[in-house]
């Protein structure tokens, strides 16, 4: 399953861009589409976004925990959050469909449930502003 990890986040002209280096071909990246969901990997600290490919095959954009602090800063806006592909000369764009509501609904279960580890739960409390 192909899986990628987000280098940084950046905002560009008020949209807000999760950037991936990556080798795979454009055709590929261009056959992905938003799943809507947001996953945990509690063990590598990291949330993963699904993608799907024409297959209906999954495919993984995590978000390790070195990217957290912008995540947060980025989510008390809401703006839509793209992902952006570098492969080569061409930059692929998909725009990442409820990653925010995800995100939040993971994030309220994650406060204080040792269920998740709790080196995950006190790293999600360190990094993001919880209600």
């Amino acid at each position: 399953m192909p899986a990628w990890n987000v280098g940084n986040i950046v905002s560009d002209n008020n949209q807000l861009k999760a950037v991936i280096e990556t080798v795979d071909s454009s055709a590929y990246l261009k056959s992905l589409q938003p799943a809507g969901q947001v996953l945990v990997d509690s063990d590598a600290f990291t949330f993963v976004y699904i993608l799907e490919d024409e297959q209906e095959k999954f495919a993984h954009l995590r978000f390790p925990d070195n990217v957290w602090a912008d995540l947060n800063k980025a989510r008390l806006n809401k703006r839509a959050i793209t992902a952006v592909f570098s492969s080569g000369s061409d930059n692929i764009s998909i725009e990442l469909a409820g990653f925010w509501e995800e995100l939040d609904f993971l994030l309220e279960n994650i406060r204080g449930n040792s269920n998740y580890g709790d080196e995950m739960v006190s790293r999600v409390e360190k990094s993001f502003t919880l209600r």
